[in-house]
């Protein structure tokens, strides 16, 4: 029987993608699995290089960077923290108080990118920033849909400049649709995308998350689509539009709760920290003495192990998944006992010594000064700015090749302190058209 499911992450607009399969049946044999994956079509990549403990996979890469709040500037700061030449472009005048460089939340996502200035309502902007677009490689923009093409800077005109560019645009429900042209901040996103209703207690509906999560998700979509781009192109030589609604990201990601509606007519409902889907039992956060542990036997063997510590008389007969279910608040209420007159560290290092899934519930400043794995794999760095002075940051949270990449983690001290590089460099102006720019309001 025929199953409705959800759709891919991104729009490209030249390399549509292939029908979705249905995974394989638990019946399928292995060479009917490794025929359906030498369907997929891949790159030949026969370049040679040579590895380098300070190498940046994207270096000489450059993007034009015309976001304005968090998924965006997050999307392009992957993509600096990865190697590439981000020249982040705003009007001073325009800028709201999080996109200057004096608030810490530039500080966060400005790093590793060059500032420069323009006002798009000067006459001379639309001709000067098509010298940019030029010798760009990406342009990324999370504005409205329909505000760079009133700016002159739609697809269709862009293309014709630089028919190599991959265009990223990550506004919120997409540019075509009914709700094309709704307003979005991330409260508005979670709610139309199912993640404040599946992140709620059962008897509440107006708990979200508590933080822009689908602005994270958004920036990672847009920096992966545009490096899945990239590799088209080096194929074809030609760029592509990629049409990412922040609504569709939120709703990929909660992709098995609408194949469950769309299966089952089953939607999903809210239940605090259980897992609607898997259901696992335990699977909660308990109050211990000095914090909260987050506790999960994820199989039958963690749950045996979990009885043999716990010495319940009532937990012991209740072997099966199913069975554990039926009786969630008893199970749940035992272990909240036994939790509750332990520290946090002591329950968590005595599940994880029987391998049942435990973790401490830790704030940001526990993460910085107190967690052990991020500090031994050099997550934290220090770093002194010219205006916040001696700061620890994050960095990329990957290594490559065993290395953390060498990554510029200071962000520009003020709004165009790149001008007399940028444009003079990409724009073909002299210092003195510059300076004189900056004078006549067009880098401002």
């Amino acid at each position: 029987s025929s199953v409705r499911q959800p759709g891919r992450l991104v729009r490209f607009s030249r390399t549509p993608a292939s029908p979705l399969k249905p995974p394989p049946g638990s019946e399928t044999g292995i060479k009917a699995i490794i025929d359906r994956w030498s369907q997929v079509e891949q790159l030949d990549v026969n370049e040679s290089f040579e590895e380098s403990e300070a190498s940046l996979p994207l270096k000489g890469l450059r993007v034009l960077d015309l976001t304005w709040v968090l998924a965006g500037p997050f999307a392009t700061r992957m993509l600096a923290d990865l190697g590439a030449d981000v020249i982040r472009v705003q009007n001073e005048e325009h800028s709201t108080l999080v996109n200057r460089p004096d608030y810490p939340y530039y500080f966060v996502w400005g790093r590793g990118k060059r500032s420069a200035t323009l006002d798009m309502k000067h006459p001379e902007a639309l001709k000067t920033i098509r010298k940019l677009i030029e010798n760009c490689d990406v342009l990324i923009e999370n504005y409205s849909a329909g505000v760079l093409d009133a700016w002159g800077l739609d697809w269709e005109t862009v293309k014709a400049w630089n028919p190599r560019l991959i265009y990223v645009s990550m506004s919120g429900c997409g540019h075509d649709g009914p709700w094309s042209h709704v307003i979005s901040y991330a409260p508005t996103i979670h709610a139309i995308c199912g993640i404040t209703h599946l992140t709620n207690f059962a008897d509440r509906g107006d708990v979200g998350p508590g933080f822009s999560l689908n602005d994270h998700l958004a920036g990672f979509a847009a920096a992966t689509s545009t490096m899945a781009a990239l590799l088209e192109r080096d194929t074809s030589g030609l760029g592509q539009h990629i049409d990412m609604a922040q609504l569709e990201v939120g709703t990929y990601s909660i992709g098995p709760a609408a194949l469950n509606y769309l299966s089952n007519d089953v939607a999903a409902q809210p239940n605090g920290n259980c897992d609607g889907l898997q259901d696992h039992v335990p699977n909660e956060v308990y109050r211990s003495l000095d914090g909260y542990v987050a506790i999960t036997a994820s199989n039958d063997d963690q749950w045996k192990s979990l009885c043999l510590l716990l010495e319940s008389d009532l937990l012991e007969p209740l072997l099966s998944e199913k069975e554990r279910q039926h009786h969630r608040e008893e199970i749940d209420q035992v272990i909240a006992d036994w939790v509750s007159g332990k520290d946090s560290v002591a329950v968590v290092e005595l599940l994880q010594s029987l391998r049942i899934p435990a973790g401490m519930v830790q704030n940001a400043g526990d993460l910085v000064r107190e967690d052990p794995q991020l500090s031994a794999r050099g997550f934290w760095r220090d770093v002194e700015h010219p205006i916040f002075g001696k700061r620890v940051v994050d960095t990329f949270p990957s290594l490559i090749n065993g290395v953390r990449p060498p990554t510029n983690l200071l962000s520009p001290s003020y709004l165009g302190e790149h001008n007399f590089e940028v444009w003079p460099e990409l724009a073909d102006m002299e210092m003195d058209e510059v300076a004189e720019g900056i004078g006549d309001g067009l880098f401002s």
